[in-house]
């Protein structure tokens, strides 16, 4: 070997195990420049032989401990070495901290898409997650604190599921939504409105509705330190784009602190309908139950109560406790779900359409394959819709049929504009 060209040449060609090789030659290792220890770490490192990397970093160290050359080589390394197949449950939490000290240190790019900072202090959460009992919001808050989320990438990830193409939150959006979920819990309101105020003007395109959970966490925030309107607004702006179980019940948990009956029975109503759909609304139902029993509305309460019976027995053997001194009759006791539900939607619903305003139109157009549609309204207009907006059975849905709909602002995120809309659509007989 006569220089560092010759390894160089090596590298380029792609012959990574005879570069490797040279390691076995203690004379020619010997004689390494800088530059040749540096593509022996990248081609060990291209051979997926991540440990020797390792050890070939360390050598090259003592030989110029001065060196940035081979720092993101080294650690990538390291990364797939400890981090990447790391079991969060049992790994060593101590000595996987002090090695993603060492990445954060030696990581020169924290804002390339390939670097390593993100992706192993990810792998320490879940670590921190699985292995701490007691103080697990600080502890997750001290890891998130060794990074800061404006030098992270911002560029979303691609990648391929079940054989469509698909796109990942960057590290900086993940980085925030680890950060306010952990404030949140640590019972740090303030930092963690900022922090979602911070996330909100950084991140430049949201993923996984992020740009919503954000929101509700600022919400759960500024409820927690007794700023009720802030929130309200909040959550009813959310309310209007984005139509959930929980924004709903939150709302009804707002509208009943502030002694709103009205429209706490309004938002509870829009929960249990919106809910029951996914059976996630068990426990929300026993507190609903509760709610319409102090109003007086003696039979919705009982079937709210029954439904939450039913709910449990599916998830578990023992139903949880009622916090109320009374049960259904048995008469609603012995209805099955379904019994339950049939009598409760038109409840439900004549509740929620007391607030709004219903007209008749016409459907225009209609695509089942995208599920969605526009109807002709007696303005004149056209409305755009989704089946997730439809009462009516989504069989019943055909260009020319009759139907009865409100309308509601939509944001549409692809044209990113608010238009009218749709909502809550029955084909008319």
């Amino acid at each position: 070997m006569e220089g560092s060209y010759q390894i160089k040449d090596l590298y380029k060609s792609g012959d990574y195990q005879a570069i490797a090789d040279l390691r076995g030659d203690p004379e020619a290792y010997d004689r390494f420049t800088e530059w040749d220890h540096n593509y022996l770490l990248l081609a060990l490192n291209k051979l997926n032989r991540y440990s020797e990397c390792l050890e070939a970093y360390k050598k090259m160290r003592q030989r110029y401990p001065s060196s940035r050359l081979g720092n993101s080589t080294v650690t990538a390394a390291l990364y797939n070495a400890h981090f990447r197949n790391c079991d969060p449950a049992h790994c060593d939490l101590d000595k996987l901290k002090k090695q993603l000290d060492f990445i954060i240190r030696h990581d020169e790019e924290p804002s390339s898409p390939y670097s390593k900072t993100w992706p192993a202090m990810k792998a320490v959460l879940k670590a921190v997650t699985s292995q701490t009992n007691s103080g697990k919001p600080q502890a997750l808050l001290a890891i998130l604190g060794k990074a800061d989320p404006k030098a992270l990438s911002d560029k979303e990830g691609k990648g391929t599921r079940d054989g469509k193409e698909v796109t990942f939150a960057s590290p900086r959006e993940e980085w925030y939504a680890e950060e306010t979920k952990a404030l949140l819990s640590a019972s740090l309101y303030e930092q963690c409105v900022s922090c979602v105020d911070d996330a909100l003007r950084q991140i430049s395109v949201f993923h996984y509705n992020n740009d919503i959970w954000f929101k509700k966490r600022k919400a759960r925030a500024l409820t927690l330190l007794g700023r009720i309107d802030e929130a309200r607004g909040i959550l009813q702006e959310l309310a209007v784009t984005f139509s959930s179980e929980w924004i709903y019940k939150d709302l009804f948990s707002l509208e009943t602190q502030a002694g709103d009956t009205q429209r706490a029975l309004f938002y509870g109503c829009q929960c249990a309908y919106t809910g029951v759909k996914s059976d996630s609304i068990g426990g929300f139902s026993n507190q609903f139950a509760v709610f319409l029993m102090r109003l007086g509305m003696e039979e919705m309460a009982m079937l709210e109560r029954q439904l939450a019976v039913c709910l449990e027995k599916e998830t578990s053997d023992q139903p949880k406790p009622f916090a109320a001194e009374w049960e259904p009759t048995e008469a609603i006791a012995a209805l099955s779900k379904k019994q339950i539900i049939d009598r409760l939607r038109p409840m439900w619903l004549k509740v929620i359409d007391s607030s709004k305003a219903f007209y008749e139109g016409e459907i225009v157009s209609l695509n089942a394959e995208k599920r969605l549609g526009n109807i002709l309204g007696p303005d004149g207009k056209r409305y755009f819709f989704k089946f997730n907006s439809v009462r009516s059975r989504y069989s019943e849905l055909r260009e020319g049929r009759k139907v009865r709909f409100a309308t509601e602002k939509r944001f549409d995120k692809k044209k990113q504009v608010w238009d009218m809309n749709a909502v809550d659509i029955t084909v008319l007989e």
